[in-house]
């Protein structure tokens, strides 16, 4: 039987079969999303942030400076094994094998949530983002960073993912950024 391309065992078996599957530690696409990642955040420093989704550890390495606590998530145990490896030495990291469907670990002060909304339905993404968006304390921020392009294991285009999250986040979070960059989208809400 196959599984489905976004499903958590696909995930497994693509960590199980190439280290990094998206080049995410050597690519200079990458390198540069993830700097405008970090400029996109509202503050200096967090409390309490989560990133589902974490992948090899990558960008969680590059938030960990600026959280005194980070928790992050990824469907593949290896891919956390992997993650874990490369955050061994980083302060106040927690790595866990998890779902962004599961619930966040609130009270959150940041929701990183990067290249994970697409792997969704719409019915799921508005679920998560109304879970997300509750987790947040006030002045809280989710920050979301989506690929612009097309793939087969992607159940929505990154616009739609944006578009989704805009439409299901809480009232009391207000968009206070927006990036158009080159191949990937960027928002920014806080919460009041």
């Amino acid at each position: 039987m196959s599984v489905e391309p976004w499903s958590a065992e696909a995930f497994e078996q693509r960590y199980q079969g190439d280290a990094d599957p998206w080049d995410f530690a050597g690519s200079p696409y990458e390198q540069g999303r993830y700097a405008s990642i970090l400029a996109s955040l509202g503050r200096p420093s967090y409390g309490r942030a989560y990133e589902p989704g974490c992948s090899v550890g990558e960008l969680t390495a590059l938030l960990a400076p600026r959280c005194a606590e980070l928790v992050a998530t990824d469907v593949s145990a290896t891919a956390v094994d992997r993650a874990r490896a490369r955050c061994r030495d980083l302060a106040g990291v927690t790595l866990a094998t998890g779902s962004v469907t599961d619930a966040p670990p609130a009270p959150l002060d940041l929701v990183v949530l990067s290249e994970v909304g697409y792997y969704l339905s719409t019915v799921e993404l508005a679920e998560v983002a109304g879970a997300l968006g509750a987790a947040l304390a006030p002045g809280g921020e989710l920050v979301a960073c989506h690929w612009l392009g097309e793939s087969p294991d992607h159940q929505l285009h990154g616009t739609t993912v944006h578009r989704v999250l805009a439409d299901s986040l809480p009232s009391r979070l207000a968009r206070t950024r927006h990036v158009s960059a080159p191949g990937f989208t960027i928002d920014r809400w806080t919460a009041s």
